[in-house]
């Protein structure tokens, strides 16, 4: 079956393959990988998903598939006959193959043959699904718009011909002997002389298609592999060689975007040394709990959500507590370029709204030119999107809280004291298993903050807990990770109806109380 959005091969058989959309199928039960390369890809080129190999060929026979992309996890011990089989079946396919590192030492053949033009590493960044994508889809182009050259026809030369052919040549090497013997010494004198490189100004041979192409590849591999230095210079060798903009712009804003992460990273791992050697200075260490707090929240995408446990408080603190060490600035520095980055990716996702708290947020922190031109950016994309009849991306709001809670006591879970929908049940008519106690959040155990968060949940029908939702907290948005991440280790007894596993929906209050 196809995917959602997907109908059955009758939107692929209307979609025009016209100038440069490629279109693409990925086969994968992987919900995660698919969206990330979907994400990847955007709105220019079309993704159809399959989650069964036998749905692939009719598919590709169907519409005008350029690319194909194969999670071995679907394919476990027969990946390299599939690959093959659809290989010969369909020559001009550009396969990508995705796995693990066993998956791709047993297509290492395949790999190297060229039956399969890149393999991906499981899990995936979206950075490295855009590098992959995009190569993919260059890779196709490139072999549809390569003609084929014209074949001359072959003719077979007569005997006189040969003769005179043979002749000529004896005359050639002949006079050449000849004027090698009567100029010999300035004919050496001439070669020792002759410089190593052409003269200025004369014409360089430019390189090779083939030779440009595996320029290309190299610095695709080596952003690939993040080893950035190898991949800037096959950038510039490249654009030497001659290679386009279009092909190089891509790559060299990557390979930006890189050495951000590498600064960024860097100075996260700055704050965690030099908060390490300032918590001589910090008196009761609270300083060095601060910065510690914000680097983690910083790695962990934290940044301003939740309020009370996000980067921009702990650097706040911080730098009111001591704003001249080198950790606290250290720690505002990498806090700026991770809100002014975030900030970005929420103006191209159309998530404005998130953008413009991103950036107040970023008063204080960022420098003022640099959020400015951002806030400028941010008008733009809304102008345009007013303009153009597009909307906003809708947030989802947050969960309505129930009323306050019952006094606290010595029991951390139990089942909650409401009405429940009739498709809900009470946790505590449930069997447990397994169960798992919550971690308490650092901040909230520094503050002396208790409180409670209220759980829906599915008991599967094997046992296992998904589609965990918050229904209410108190205080909001404190507990609420630490609970979800608590309750998704436990275990029940599957619930049965008719004597047969089913799924049920339950509800779960777990309380976090302070024990000393």
């Amino acid at each position: 079956m196809l995917a959602s959005g997907d109908n059955g091969g009758g939107d692929s058989l209307r979609f025009s393959h016209a100038g440069d959309i490629v279109e693409l199928v990925v086969l994968t039960t992987d919900e995660v990988f698919l969206q990330t390369l979907r994400d990847a890809v955007g709105g220019a080129h079309r993704v159809w998903h399959v989650a069964a190999a036998d749905k692939v060929s009719s598919l590709l026979l169907a519409g005008e598939v350029g690319i194909l992309v194969l999670d071995t996890q679907c394919v476990p011990s027969d990946a390299a006959n599939v690959l093959t089989q659809i290989k010969r079946q369909f020559p001009d396919l550009v396969v990508i193959a995705a796995g693990g590192r066993d998956d791709e030492a047993s297509l290492a053949g395949l790999i190297s043959g060229g039956v399969i033009y890149r393999f991906i590493h499981k899990p995936m960044s979206p950075g490295r699904a855009k590098l992959f994508s995009d190569a993919a889809v260059r890779k196709y182009l490139e072999g549809r718009a390569r003609v084929p050259a014209p074949s001359v026809p072959h003719r077979k030369l007569r005997l006189p011909e040969i003769a005179a052919v043979a002749g000529l040549m004896v005359l050639i090497v002949g006079a050449a002997a000849w004027t090698l013997l009567r100029h010999g010494r300035s004919a050496d004198a001439g070669l020792s002389s002759m410089p190593a490189q052409p003269p200025p100004g004369a014409a360089e041979i430019p390189a090779s298609a083939a030779e440009r192409n595996r320029l290309v590849s190299a610095a695709e591999d080596a952003l690939l592999e993040e080893r950035l230095d190898a991949a800037a210079t096959a950038i510039a060798a490249a654009r030497k060689a001659g290679v386009d903009n279009a092909r190089l712009g891509p790559l060299s804003a990557q390979l930006a975007r890189s050495r951000e992460r590498a600064k960024s990273a860097a100075a996260q791992n700055h704050i965690r040394s030099d908060a390490a050697s300032s918590a001589a200075t910090a008196g009761d260490g609270r300083l060095t709990r601060l910065l510690r707090f914000a680097a983690e929240r910083i790695e962990g995408g934290q940044l301003i959500d939740p309020p009370n446990d996000s980067a921009r408080l702990y650097v706040s603190e911080a730098l009111r507590i001591d704003p001249n060490t080198n950790a606290t600035q250290a720690a505002k520095q990498s806090l700026a370029l991770a809100l002014l980055r975030e900030a970005h990716t929420a103006i191209d996702r159309r998530d404005f709204a998130h953008a413009a708290a991103l950036l107040d947020a970023a008063n204080g922190i960022a420098a003022a030119p640099n959020v400015a031109s951002l806030r400028q950016q941010l008008a733009g994309a809304r102008t345009q999107a007013a303009a153009s009849g597009d909307s906003e991306r809708l947030v989802p709001a947050e969960p309505q809280h129930l009323p306050e809670a019952p006094p606290v006591d010595a029991q951390r879970v139990e089942a909650p004291r409401v009405e429940l929908p009739p498709e809900f049940v009470p946790a505590s008519e449930l069997t447990v298993v397994t169960s798992v106690p919550p971690t308490y959040p650092q901040r909230a155990e520094l503050d002396r903050i208790e409180g409670w968060v209220e759980l829906d949940f599915t008991v599967t029908t094997s046992g296992g807990v998904k589609d965990i939702t918050v229904h209410g907290a108190k205080p909001a948005g404190v507990f609420n990770q630490a609970a979800i991440s608590a309750l998704s280790k436990w275990r029940y007894k599957p619930v049965e109806r008719d004597a047969q596993p089913i799924a049920q929906r339950a509800r779960i209050r777990i309380r976090f109380i302070l024990t000393g």
